[in-house]
């Protein structure tokens, strides 16, 4: 959000000083918004299947704090999310540091959920993540 009303006031500021301001480039690609769509979709889903349907059912089928919750939700993440970083990169150190920051997402996720009660906040976190991961993190 911050970030946005800089750049608004940042184009306002070169408007007003009859500076011409180019448009993104990036967000005229239609690569850019298919890759958006698929990032909101997987988004959406894992949200859905792991905080909304997997942590609330652990939590209120066994009567868990959150605390282990967060902690089954986060374990689920990483089981699921594990086989393809391993096929990726192998069974190397760089797959067990991508495992471990994909486990401080879905912590981060989690809690997120818990103190929202909003799958939509948990929805656009996510895809807001994997579109930063899809714009820096090309090989």
């Amino acid at each position: 959000f911050v970030g946005g009303v800089y750049g608004f006031v940042g184009v306002l500021r070169a408007l007003t000083s009859g500076v011409h301001v180019e448009p993104a480039l990036l967000f005229t690609s239609s690569g850019f918004w298919y890759q958006f769509f698929l990032a909101t979709m997987t988004a959406g889903w894992e949200s859905l299947f792991f905080f909304g349907f997997l942590m609330n059912a652990v939590q209120e089928e066994y009567r868990l704090p959150e605390a282990v919750a967060v902690v089954a939700a986060t374990i689920l993440f990483i089981v699921f999310h594990a086989p393809l970083r391993i096929m990726l990169e192998g069974a190397s150190p760089l797959a067990a540091s991508q495992l471990a920051l994909l486990g401080i997402f879905a912590a981060g996720q989690a809690i997120l959920f818990l103190r929202t009660k909003s799958i939509f906040s948990v929805t656009l976190s996510h895809a807001l993540w994997g579109m930063v991961l899809v714009i820096y993190g090309s090989r």
